[in-house]
């Protein structure tokens, strides 16, 4: 009993800790991406199929017809060990202005741009705005971010993305950085950058 106490205890420790609603990352009116690199193992570059799932919704503020709906763009790209692209997959999605409930948008891809021999590591993104170009972090709501990796012929693997809950190490602010994602505007919060709700 001691042994698992302790387990559990150190399990709290080194986890992301962060409030109870820090699982859905909010865009705001520019267009940005939010990003993760996985480093493939062997027996995937031994090919197969990659798929990237997302939960996404409308951000609210200003919608059709006068304004697009906000986007939820999927993109995996592919790189080799000297850092060079090889390969994007990317599935362009517009969310429904107005809708409270998440939908899941899929991105499926087999394409490494040739041999998966040759990739290093997968960069995944979740790209968003918000169409009606609200001030604040009105723009696409995204949330448990999942990527599988299926060998040909084989079986679906777990979720291979770090902290898909967008949890954020130590006390929640505004401004804190989901433990294991960059984003394109290289800073968190506030009404110009993705922010961690």
């Amino acid at each position: 009993v001691l042994l698992t106490l302790l387990a559990l205890t150190l399990l709290v420790l080194v986890s992301p800790r962060a409030k109870a609603a820090d699982n859905v990352i909010a865009m705001s009116y520019a267009t940005m991406t939010v990003n993760q690199v996985i480093v493939l193992s062997s027996a995937q570059k031994a090919g197969g199929n990659f798929q990237l799932t997302v939960q996404a919704k409308d951000g609210g503020g200003r919608g059709p017809p006068n304004y697009p709906s906000d986007v939820a763009n999927l993109t995996l790209q592919y790189y080799n060990s000297s850092g060079q692209l090889i390969a994007t997959s990317t599935s362009n999605n517009s969310t429904t202005f107005g809708e409270t409930t998440f939908r899941t948008y899929t991105l499926n891809s087999a394409n490494c741009g040739g041999s998966s021999s040759q990739v290093a590591y997968v960069k995944v993104g979740l790209t968003g705005n918000d169409g009606g170009y609200w001030a604040g972090n009105a723009g696409t709501n995204f949330k448990n971010p999942k990527l599988t990796f299926t060998p040909s012929g084989g079986t679906a693997s777990s979720n291979l993305i770090y902290n898909p809950e967008f949890g954020v190490y130590g006390t929640y602010a505004s401004n804190s950085a989901p433990s294991g994602w960059t984003n394109s505007t290289g800073t968190w919060g506030g009404n110009t950058h993705p922010q961690v709700l």
